[in-house]
């Protein structure tokens, strides 16, 4: 891939975002604050990403895609969807919750439309793909409303996180907010409890990241530009 200054500030762009989101929270950071932690005209941050939303969906799909890489070695393309899912549920929960800053921006950004849209098409992909697994009848109607039923969920905890009105420990959260989706399909208990067992295991066997999470994105750096 060739490397041009125009991709170089627009993963300036990108880091001074996330920066600013784990410092200030999602609500109090501004265009023009990223604009200037990235060292770029406040025009450049419309030009490549509109406004701070896009900017919040390319920074949680890098949380993502990092989460994704910690998880996929343990797997091969045979596993069952559940249980890969089950356990990116794991090692997505464990570090927002053990991640301040990153808990802070999540809980911000919770109850606007970026987290249902972000996931929402992967959720649909999910339902229907553990739908043909498991022989139970999943169209992209009833898959969407599990989808919404779990953002819905992830909501309500995640408001009640941020006002610290919660009583039950993380590892109680986490076991109840990945068992969702299973009872979602229908699952029979035994197999929920099978599910939530394996992830667990496999789960205690992957490397969390250290906090802060931000520390594991590497700033751009402007040599070697064509």
């Amino acid at each position: 891939m060739v490397i041009t200054e125009s991709n170089i500030k627009e993963q300036k762009i990108i880091y001074a975002a996330r920066k600013v989101f784990y410092e200030k929270g999602f609500k109090k950071a501004t265009t023009r604050l990223i604009a200037e932690n990235a060292d770029v005209n406040h025009a450049m941050i419309h030009y490549y990403f509109r406004d701070k939303k896009k900017l919040a969906v390319v920074v949680l799909d890098d949380f993502y895609k990092k989460m994704n890489f910690l998880v996929i070695p343990h797997f091969s393309k045979t596993t069952d969807p559940m249980l890969f899912e089950a356990v990116m549920l794991r090692v997505i929960y464990f570090h927002i919750l053990n991640d301040s800053g990153f808990l802070r921006f999540y809980c911000e950004i919770v109850n606007t439309e970026i987290v249902e849209d972000f996931f929402m098409d992967y959720g649909i992909k999910l339902f229907l793909k553990a739908g043909l697994y498991h022989n139970k009848n999943q169209d992209e109607k009833s898959a969407r409303l599990n989808q919404w039923v779990i953002t819905s969920f992830e909501q309500k905890i995640f408001n009640r996180i941020a006002k610290k009105e919660l009583t039950y420990t993380y590892e109680e959260l986490i076991d109840f907010l990945v068992s969702i989706p299973l009872k979602l399909m229908n699952f029979k208990q035994t197999n929920i409890k099978k599910i939530l067992k394996e992830s667990q295991e496999i789960f205690d066997k992957i490397e969390p990241l250290t906090t802060p999470i931000i520390n594991h994105f590497e700033e751009p750096i402007l040599s070697n530009i064509i």
